[in-house]
């Protein structure tokens, strides 16, 4: 899609700039020290990581920026 893009732009809706970037960069973060310590995901963190999951989709779903 970077290739892509520089061929040809196109636009972002401003909804993904403003929460859904912000969203996966912060699971990005939360993932960095479990990858560093353990290099293993656990139960627990595995569970936790697909709470957020199911509570980002059901964000998108709700918010209705996303087409079921």
């Amino acid at each position: 899609m970077g290739t892509l893009a520089i061929l040809t732009p196109f636009s972002v809706a401003d909804e993904v700039i403003s929460f859904d970037i912000w969203a996966m960069a912060a699971a990005s973060f939360a993932l960095l020290p479990i990858m560093f310590l353990t290099r293993r995901i656990g139960r627990m963190e595995g569970g936790v990581f697909l709470a957020l999951y199911i509570a980002f989709i059901a964000y998108q779903l709700l918010s209705g920026r996303m087409d079921v």
